[in-house]
């Protein structure tokens, strides 16, 4: 795809889900749509583990092997607080999981979403410097997330 066409992807999307409500949505028929629909990643189900045992963190709800991202869905209407709180957990988790990990295993990446924003963390600022994306700017603000090196 060319990045003219992922914008126009990201934007319809957007729109697409954005009123969605949770019960209707899904998390894995969100994820699924983004990495196909707006990175172009056909078959995106062959490269994504949904519901994946990750260790001492336990069930997280999307686990991508080739760039080390470990997601967290959370609804609709989960507030930044809760999600900030939640993502707290779960690093101090990761940190705990990659000291037991070698190179190569460790989570590079973790992401939480409301639907309405993807916050994601990363290892190379030792998960402290989040980059928020409200979804609404997701035609901008794509390539800004490693989905392209799945």
């Amino acid at each position: 795809m060319t990045d003219d066409e992922k914008k126009e992807a990201a934007t319809q999307f957007t729109d697409e889900w954005k009123n969605d409500d949770d019960q209707h949505c899904g998390s894995k028929a969100f994820w699924i749509s983004l990495f196909r629909d707006v990175y172009g990643i056909e078959h995106a189900e062959n490269f994504v583990e949904f519901e994946y045992k990750f260790g001492a963190i336990g069930i997280v709800d999307v686990y991508i092997p080739t760039i080390h991202m470990i997601i967290e869905q959370k609804g609709r209407n989960t507030n930044t607080n809760v999600l900030n709180a939640t993502a707290k957990s779960i690093i101090d988790k990761i940190a705990t999981t990659n000291k037991d990990l070698d190179e190569e295993s460790k989570v590079r990446y973790f992401l939480i979403s409301n639907y309405k924003v993807l916050v994601l963390y990363s290892i190379e600022d030792d998960f402290q410097k989040p980059l928020m994306i409200d979804l609404n700017n997701l035609n901008i603000s794509y390539k800004q997330l490693p989905f392209e090196r799945i």
